[in-house]
């Protein structure tokens, strides 16, 4: 899946969203790294512990680094975020379950 939006910025905007980490405060991220639990089924019970794992973040992930400003206008941050989601599939091939692992996040 992938998404994006573009957002117009006079010079000055674009210096102070690189600088400040503007892009941890648009909506299209938050909801991503937001994410700090997962269900291990579709039938998670939300009172049974065992059925839900914390999202893992990858060592590699570049989120809260901020930008990096060059003077000739351009703001460079991480605008790639990668979600790893690893399943196993059990029961039957007749009636096929999938069982979630783990996730994990980077950028």
């Amino acid at each position: 899946m992938m998404f994006g939006c573009t957002i117009d910025f006079t010079y000055d905007q674009l210096k102070n969203f690189c600088e400040v980490k503007g892009w941890q405060t648009l909506m299209l991220l938050q909801q991503l790294y937001e994410m700090k639990w997962f269900g291990r089924s579709a039938n998670a019970n939300p009172h049974f512990e065992n059925d839900w794992r914390q999202v893992g973040i990858s060592e590699k992930d570049k989120f809260d680094d901020k930008g990096t400003w060059d003077e000739d206008g351009t703001c460079k941050f991480p605008n790639l975020h990668i979600i790893e989601v690893y399943y196993q599939k059990i029961n039957t091939n007749k009636d096929p379950q999938y069982l979630i692992l783990s996730i994990e996040k980077s950028s």
